[in-house]
């Protein structure tokens, strides 16, 4: 009958692991949908992406470069400068269209209407050539979840493990 207790912590132990698994590197759930974006010419030159829904969208650059709020400018559909904020953990995408090539979130900015939005990236000197995608901020809190949920049960599964194990060997020392 104890033995079923070393089965538990085993299994709390494995769902662990995979639950902390998504922490590295944290994947957005569900997938993102990339919004359409034109470079005419180069993702070096100045491009625009079409927002459908007022709110904050996520600006990705293929491979894995730094977060840099320095690195994209956007104008709203009436000229003006939108803000420019850097990510604020680092959320890799594979994208299945694609072949699962990887984006990293670099970027943020807060679209107040839909429309139109200028779109211009610096590439970035360590990853020349880099492709840029722009999707509504992406919910990650999922994979946060799972990450927290998993790191509770790896501490649970090692607690019922060392404390089975120190019940096993009391019960084998008393006569």
């Amino acid at each position: 009958m104890r033995k079923i207790w070393y089965v538990m912590a085993l299994v709390l132990l494995v769902a662990g692991l995979l639950g902390l698994s998504q922490l590295s590197p944290l994947t957005p759930r569900p997938e993102p949908e990339a919004l359409e974006v034109r470079f005419p010419g180069s993702s070096a030159g100045p491009g625009t992406v079409a927002v459908r829904h007022a709110g904050e969208h996520a600006i990705w650059a293929s491979g894995d470069p730094a977060r840099d709020a320095d690195r994209c400018a956007v104008t709203a559909p009436s000229g003006q400068a939108v803000p420019v904020s850097a990510a604020s953990r680092r959320v890799v995408w594979a994208v299945r269209a694609e072949d699962d090539a990887a984006y990293t979130w670099i970027a943020s900015f807060e679209a107040a209407q839909t429309g139109s939005y200028g779109l211009r990236c610096t590439p970035d000197p360590e990853a020349p050539g880099a492709a840029y995608h722009v999707t509504e901020r992406p919910a990650v809190g999922p994979a946060l979840g799972l990450g927290v949920a998993g790191g509770a049960a790896v501490v649970a599964a090692v607690v019922l493990g060392f404390t089975t194990f120190v019940r096993r060997r009391r019960a084998v020392a008393r006569p």
